[in-house]
């Protein structure tokens, strides 16, 4: 299977604007808050693929994070009452490494992004065609049992 770019994106300008009450005032009152919140957003992209994510951090200076889809374990998300209400959030990734971790991605439409990560690592790991037996011996076990 060839790999192919999902979203190549930077993080959201809202999430940084909105996700601190310091900022959004400065903001209204200084106009500082943005700028602010335009240079941490240019900070970090994020790249997702068929088959990894790529977290780039950095202006200057650039330090790059690949994750394999096989090595997620898990998937969800946060979204804050005005993260709701603007449609922003962070993904949260548990990855099985040599020392397990956990990396928290900021996102638009966390929600989307959260589930298309979750259906991609399943299809890399060979989760579907797990589900798929499962299913499918479900329907069998379910038509014996009506004969």
């Amino acid at each position: 299977m060839r790999e192919t770019t999902i979203i190549e994106t930077y993080a959201p300008i809202r999430y940084f604007l909105f996700s601190n009450p310091m900022v959004f005032f400065s903001n209204v009152f200084y106009g500082i808050g943005l700028a602010y919140a335009f240079i941490k957003s240019r900070q970090l992209k994020i790249k997702i693929t068929t088959r990894r994510i790529e977290i780039q951090f950095g202006i200057f200076s650039r330090h790059v994070e690949i994750i394999e889809l096989k090595r997620i374990k898990s998937v969800g998300y946060h979204q804050s009452f005005i993260g709701r209400l603007f449609d922003f959030g962070t993904i949260t990734l548990r990855v099985a490494h040599k020392s397990p971790r956990t990396v928290e991605i900021p996102m638009v439409s966390p929600k989307f992004w959260a589930e298309k990560i979750r259906s991609e690592s399943d299809v890399e790991s060979g989760d579907e065609w797990r589900s798929l037996y499962f299913r499918e011996m479900t329907r069998r076990l379910g038509a014996s049992e009506r004969q």
